[in-house]
């Protein structure tokens, strides 16, 4: 005996389903490629169905965004663990933002999507002890340089530029952050 033929379609966890197709699309071409249309789509489900799981395509896009900060939180971890400390440590964290924001642009937009208070104040929590105006400095000159349109040399020999103006060496205990006004 055959079994019955259904009309109607059931996901097991739609929303883990939908969770993931809007990573995926914004993975592909950043925030706004992500709808509640185009997950549905990209999960096989109706498009009425999806607002039993989200109200509002923000509130999707909230969920991917916290997901892609999760990324760039495990990029700058292991940039922390790799480097020496200190001056040597603030570099390693400007150039994981810089390199991830290179090598997922759609997930940089993501992580930076709605304002950019999660990114800055993840990078200050990564550069660690230093007063606020160096750490918000490194972040802003990590993310200006992240959005230059040019090749990564050039993005390496700027942010190099503009770290030399915020982590000054010190003779007597090596690299020092400070903040030069």
């Amino acid at each position: 005996m055959t079994a019955p033929h259904r009309n109607t379609y059931h996901h097991g966890d739609a929303r883990a389903a939908l969770v993931q197709a809007a990573f995926d699309l914004a993975r592909a071409g950043g925030p706004p490629t992500v709808t509640l249309r185009a997950a549905a789509r990209h999960v096989g489900i109706t498009a009425a169905a999806v607002y039993r799981h989200f109200t509002t395509v923000e509130e999707l896009l909230e969920v991917v965004k916290r997901r892609a900060l999760r990324l760039l939180a495990e990029r700058l971890d292991e940039a922390v663990s790799l480097s020496e400390g200190g001056g040597k440590r603030t570099k390693a964290i400007a150039e994981a933002y810089l390199s991830f924001a290179r090598e997922h642009p759609g997930l940089f937009g993501m992580a930076c999507h709605g304002g950019l208070t999660a990114a800055r104040d993840l990078v200050a929590e990564h550069v660690g002890d230093a007063p606020r105006p160096t750490r918000l400095a490194v972040w802003s000159a990590a993310h200006g340089v992240a959005l230059l349109s040019v090749s990564e040399a050039e993005q390496r020999q700027v942010l190099d530029i503009l770290l030399a103006g915020i982590v000054a060496p010190s003779a007597e205990s090596g690299p020092v952050i400070s903040w030069r006004p």
